[in-house]
């Protein structure tokens, strides 16, 4: 067993913001949306390009949703910090045919395509119609409970009218306005409507508490994860190319446009260059691909958690630490790879094993029988 080189892979999950729009036009100087500043309007095939990218990769990249223009029936003229035309709200241009489309590919596409919650006009309307970035939160502090329970009530209500599932798990604050610890608002509210995971940059929150590691911190039962600044493609570069660097942290945030062409019809070719992207990460020992976000919330706690050894003919699994923060184990389970010159098996009388061999490596898939494990370890032949 002297060549044996093992590890407990960094996940990385793919966030794409600001997916929802179907105008495209950046509208800020005029006082309305920045949307996502494309020349064109977006079509349904704009949406099976997210979908695509998550089965290409046997993924499930989050969607960052803002809904305004699916309000079919301008319920939010009861919401007038929602959009720039407050009260006087009319999205009759944006009612068609296309939405069905669109709500079919999402709803058919469900185990590539995660719907999470951005917002419903992504900034905030003020009395006078003037707006400030964002729309759950600004520099100066977070919105009213009033207006962030009204938010998340009409978000839900046009998921409802759409047809578009059950209210999202997963949350990614606009502009990237968020509070972590403090028993705020914001994450009491989030919470009571049934998010579990947050992903932004950790060092653009205000904080009353330090999260508790480099890439994520819990914030009263909240998953927050760092977004970080990768891979650094523009928001509004539409066919943005892959950049030559690989992501080191354990989010690869995008805009929406980032993975649409020009011409919807060859939004494929554009995806195809960030399959080619993503799947280089996979081959490395490692690194990742989180099948979807709970195995990336599961995966990367234990990947800070766990503590690895090799003994004589075994892997030794402590999770001494992994129950100083959690109460038991993710039902997602983790992964081990192996690394080494010869094939092996691997059984355990403590945990369900998966093992997947590859030319690579071996990547030992773990389901914990016992939510209170505390050790497992895993025999070698």
């Amino acid at each position: 067993m002297q060549d044996l080189d093992v590890c407990i892979p960094l996940p990385l999950q793919i966030v794409l913001d600001d997916v929802g729009w179907w105008s495209g036009s950046n509208d800020s100087r005029q006082n309305g949306p920045y949307r996502t500043g494309i020349s064109r309007r977006h079509v349904p095939a704009d949406y099976l390009a997210v979908a695509e990218l998550g089965r290409r990769l046997d993924m499930r990249p989050q969607a960052a949703m803002v809904l305004c223009e699916w309000d079919r029936e301008n319920i939010l003229k009861n919401v007038p910090s929602a959009t720039w035309m407050g009260k006087n709200w009319d999205n009759r241009v944006n009612v068609g045919p296309q939405l069905d489309e669109a709500a079919e590919i999402i709803r058919s596409n469900n185990r590539h395509f995660e719907f999470t919650l951005h917002g419903l006009g992504h900034e905030f309307w003020h009395r006078d119609g003037t707006f400030s970035r964002a729309e759950w939160a600004d520099d100066a502090g977070l919105r009213s409970e009033t207006e962030i329970k009204l938010h998340l009530d009409y978000f839900y209500r046009i998921m409802e009218m759409n047809k578009l599932g059950g209210f999202p798990k997963s949350f990614v604050p606009c502009a990237f306005k968020y509070t972590f610890g403090g028993n705020n608002t914001l994450t009491r509210l989030l919470r009571e409507a049934g998010i579990e995971y947050v992903s932004t940059p950790l060092d653009s929150m205000k904080t009353f508490e330090t999260p508790q590691f480099k890439l994520f911190g819990i914030d009263a039962s909240l998953f927050v994860v760092d977004r970080g600044t990768e891979p650094g493609v523009a928001w509004y570069a539409i066919g943005g190319e892959a950049p030559e660097k690989m992501i080191e942290g354990c989010i690869c945030g995008l805009h929406w446009p980032n993975i649409l062409h020009e011409n919807p019809e060859q939004n494929l070719e554009v995806v195809e260059r960030w399959v080619e992207y993503f799947e280089a990460h996979n081959k490395v020992f490692t690194k990742i691909l989180a099948r979807d976000t709970f195995h990336h919330r599961a995966q990367l706690a234990y990947c800070n958690l766990a503590d690895l050894q090799v003994k004589e003919e075994a892997l030794i699994l402590d999770f001494s630490r992994f129950f100083k923060l959690f109460d038991q184990h993710f039902h997602e389970g983790m992964t081990v790879r192996i690394k080494n010159n010869r094939k092996c098996e691997a059984v355990s009388g403590d945990a369900r094993l998966t093992v997947k061999e590859d030319s690579d490596f071996t990547a030992i898939n773990i389901i914990f029988d016992d939510c209170r494990q505390r050790q497992v370890k895993i025999t070698l032949k």
